[in-house]
Parts: structure tokens; C-alpha cells; sequence
């Protein structure tokens, strides 16, 4: 069984309610953002939350909540302020598949990269063919959504990187359309 991976809070909050309760509680959260940006625990952290260009602080309180839950089961990683690609690894290393067993560590090894990754078709991309790009990024440990699609699936093909919900239902739809032309 798949298993939704969220990578984007802000992306999420807009459609949270839309989402089935079982594809919510069976899925992980795997955000760029810091987690003091949406629960700030002084006044330093608050001001640096009003900064961001999203303000995370302002998000529903039902969204909250539904984090903080998700969080104490410890299925949220929040990328900053470490961004650190082996701690995100360990985390999802700790984390269990729908069939009890544990997540394997992400492919950080740029060289695998660069020269394995989407090699005479052995790896087909989902997110991105440009493993240079992506082993860059796993160097430098920046956060762009289609690299980190492309990590997550290809490190655990049984992941399932979305920004949207909306994107999920598109995807299903057309599945369905050739389905019923067939």
C-alpha cells in the first residue's frame, strides 16, 4: 500500500478538509518549513515567524492540531532550521510502511546520482530526470519539492510525494478515463 507524503504545509492547509480522514492518519509530513514558523514558543521565534512569506502562525487551528497530532506520532519532519538531508533519513528510516516494516534511508550518495539514477532507464524519474540537480541540492541541503519527490520515491517507492490533494484527484481521474477507454 502507498503511502502520501506531504510536502507542503502551505499547500496542505488549503485543502485539508477535502482529504479522506484515512489518506490524513495514514499519512507523513514532510515540510520545508520550521516548526517554530507555525508554533512559535517565544518571542524571538514569533518574530521570525511573521517574516516568512507564509505565514505559518496563521494557519487554521484545526490544521494545527491535525500537525500536532501527526507530530506526536512522529510523523512530521520539519526540514528547517537544520536542513539536513541524513537527519530527515533517520527520520524516515524510524517510521513504519503499512506493512510494519521500517522506511529505507534515503539515497543521499551524489554520485548514485549522477551516474544511476535515470542510467538506461534503470530508475524511472517521477519528478525529475536531472540527477546532477539533485545531487546538488542533497549537497548544498536545499528543499525543492520535485528533488524531494524524487529522493522520497526513489529511496521508497511505496512514497508517495504530493504538494496537493487536487493533484492526487487529477491523477486518479485521468488513471480512470484510460481505464474506461480501454
Amino acid at each position: 500500500m502507498v503511502r502520501k507524503v506531504f510536502i507542503s504545509a502551505s499547500l496542505l492547509v488549503k485543502q485539508f478538509r477535502l482529504i479522506p480522514n484515512d489518506v490524513l492518519d495514514n499519512s507523513l509530513l514532510f515540510f520545508a518549513a520550521a516548526r517554530s514558523w507555525m508554533f512559535p514558543s517565544s518571542k524571538a521565534e514569533l518574530q521570525e515567524a511573521k517574516k516568512q512569506p507564509t505565514l505559518y502562525i496563521n494557519f487554521d487551528e484545526d490544521f494545527k492540531s491535525f500537525v500536532l497530532d501527526k507530530e506526536e506520532k512522529g510523523d512530521v519532519y520539519w526540514f528547517r532550521p537544520e536542513c539536513d538531508y541524513n537527519k530527515a533519513s533517520s527520520w524516515l528510516e524510524a517510521r513504519k510502511d503499512t506493512d510494519g516494516s521500517n522506511f529505507l534511508p534515503l539515497i543521499l550518495d551524489p554520485k548514485w546520482w549522477k551516474t544511476e539514477f535515470n542510467v538506461d532507464g534503470n530508475n524511472e524519474q517521477q519528478f525529475t530526470s536531472d540527477g546532477a540537480a539533485i545531487a546538488q541540492h542533497i549537497q548544498d541541503n536545499t528543499f525543492e519539492y520535485d528533488t524531494v519527490s524524487e529522493i522520497l520515491v526513489q529511496s521508497n517507492p511505496f512514497l508517495e510525494p504530493a504538494l496537493t490533494w487536487e493533484e492526487h484527484t487529477v491523477v486518479q481521474v485521468v488513471d480512470e478515463e484510460e481505464e474506461l477507454a480501454e
